[in-house]
């Protein structure tokens, strides 16, 4: 066993409170949502629907991955993209941030099994069912969201930004599949 030589960290200063923050953040902290709730609950139901619509002759696939992007600026509320209960869930599998004309945006790429494809229709529903309230329901959720669309592979790259293939065919892999650009 290897002695355990080594000198005592000592911190100079005295210690001080801090208040505590949620590191992962999520959600519109800011003055809240200033747009038009109603429209913009509608273009996101109509904008998953059309994700999660099965594309004329695609080979058939289990599941949908889908992404999630915020608006510039903010960042999404990731605790309610990712659902963690029993049995087979929505389940968040990629977060990157990627540079946008108005600044950063965060995508979420989400894994939604067949089965559970209403889970976040539900949620957007109630968000435009429930848009003239002084709360909305599920507005942590919908509010930061910008867009949703079908993600591609570059989505769900999680290395680094410099190690994925410039060219198709790049003869790299990512889960069986041959990542493009």
């Amino acid at each position: 066993m290897a002695e355990r030589d080594r000198p005592h960290i000592v911190v100079p200063t005295d210690p001080r409170p801090e208040p505590f923050t949620i590191p992962t953040g999520g959600g519109n902290d800011g003055a809240g949502f200033s747009g038009d709730r109603r429209r913009h609950g509608a273009a996101l139901v109509q904008q998953y629907e059309d994700a999660v619509a099965a594309e004329p002759d695609a080979p058939e696939v289990e599941g949908t991955y889908l992404s999630f992007l915020s608006f510039s600026g903010l960042e999404l509320a990731l605790e309610s993209l990712d659902v963690q209960r029993l049995g087979e869930q929505p389940e968040l599998v990629a977060v990157r941030e990627a540079d946008s004309a108005n600044g950063p945006v965060q995508i979420a790429t989400v894994d939604i099994p067949d089965g559970k494809k209403e889970y976040f229709l539900k949620r957007l529903s109630q968000y435009v069912d429930s848009a003239d309230e002084d709360t909305a329901r599920n507005a942590t959720l919908v509010e930061g969201i910008q867009s949703i669309r079908r993600a591609t592979i570059r989505e769900l790259w999680t290395d680094a930004d410099d190690a994925y293939p410039d060219e198709p065919g790049g003869g790299q892999m990512v889960g069986g599949l041959a990542a493009q650009a």
